[in-house]
């Protein structure tokens, strides 16, 4: 039997149990198809906005009510029943979520919360992975040589770029600082390429965050000041950018911030070291990138409250299975409270 025909037997015998009483959406950018060979990952992070505001409108058409993370942290320690609700949350802070995503959302009346990590308004983050992306556009060839070992790409052909952002991106994706600042010189300072000028490019700015602050709306969270793997860093690095990451955002915006996100968010990036660390650092609430829907029972880990990864998701046909609690149960083996 086909998955498809499995999945509309069982979802009604899975909803009532899996649904939860709702479910945290993360988003990242909301921009134009780029329209040209990708880094593997790196579209997974773009939802067009004509596929923005129709997911936005069905779901809104299907009767999910749309909070704030103010309003979620309020609802799950008094369990007091509401309508299955919506979050809406983005990852980073890229100038999109100002200039697209805001208007698009304020249209509508709905609220929103962008958790920022400070390297990109600051505009001190190497933002490699579209960096990778115009080499392989560009480059026919691409050679570094990193930890002994020398790498060789051939470019001009897709299974070499191919190759070049798998292996690259794994890389950089599990490097202590320290190693990503090699990886960096190696990878993309010797090629002469500028490593800030994308964030210049593509991060919001801290007039636009400060615009955001004023906005009903608007809700700005705490999501590191580098964006490192925290599970992979001696504690007290982890507590710092945990900590210093917030208190930036506090001195350049004049606001609390009483929300956090883990970088990158799942298992390998954060466990119940990090999960203590932030939930001593005493915010509201924290997400993970687990791919669960909220229950009740999540009272008890506000630190760790998980989120459907919209890159999944390209539309609402594909969202509505996770929604009614097919996708997680399968994904968690029939947990329903995901926290490790």
């Amino acid at each position: 039997m086909a998955t498809g025909t499995i999945q509309k037997i069982i979802t009604p015998f899975i909803r009532p149990f899996y649904q939860g009483i709702g479910h945290i959406l993360m988003f990242h950018r909301i921009c134009d198809d780029a329209g040209r060979i990708r880094v593997p990952g790196a579209a997974n992070i773009e939802y067009t906005p004509d596929n923005f505001s129709s997911l936005l409108d069905q779901l809104q058409n299907a009767g999910y009510r749309t909070i704030s993370l103010d309003e979620l942290s309020e609802i799950l320690p008094t369990r007091r029943k509401v309508p299955e609700f919506i979050v809406i949350t983005f990852d980073d802070g890229y100038a999109d979520n100002f200039t697209t995503a805001y208007p698009i959302l304020k249209e509508r009346n709905i609220p929103f919360s962008i958790y920022v990590t400070t390297s990109f308004p600051d505009e001190k983050a190497v933002i490699w992975w579209y960096i990778l992306e115009d080499m392989i556009n560009q480059n026919q060839v691409i050679e570094f040589g990193y930890k002994d070992k020398e790498y060789r790409f051939d470019t001009s052909n897709p299974q070499g770029k191919l190759q070049f952002g798998s292996t690259v991106r794994r890389l950089m994706k599990s490097s202590s600082m320290e190693d990503l600042m090699v990886l960096v010189q190696k990878v993309i300072i010797d090629q002469g390429i500028d490593p800030l000028q994308k964030v210049k490019e593509l991060s919001l700015t801290w007039d636009q965050l400060n615009i955001l602050t004023k906005e009903p709306l608007a809700t700005i969270g705490a999501h590191t000041m580098n964006h490192l793997l925290l599970k992979e860093l001696p504690v007290e690095i982890a507590k710092e950018e945990i900590y210093s990451g917030r208190s930036r955002l506090e001195e350049k915006l004049g606001v609390d911030i009483q929300h956090f996100a883990y970088p990158f968010g799942g298992k390998a990036a954060a466990g119940s070291r990090e999960f203590q660390l932030v939930k001593e650092a005493v915010f509201k609430t924290a997400t993970t990138t687990r791919q669960a829907n909220i229950f009740p029972e999540h009272k008890a880990h506000m630190e760790c409250l998980p989120r459907l990864d919209m890159g999944l998701y390209p539309n609402y046909s594909s969202l509505k299975p996770a929604l009614d609690g097919w996708v997680p149960a399968r994904m968690n083996r029939f947990k329903r409270v995901v926290t490790e």
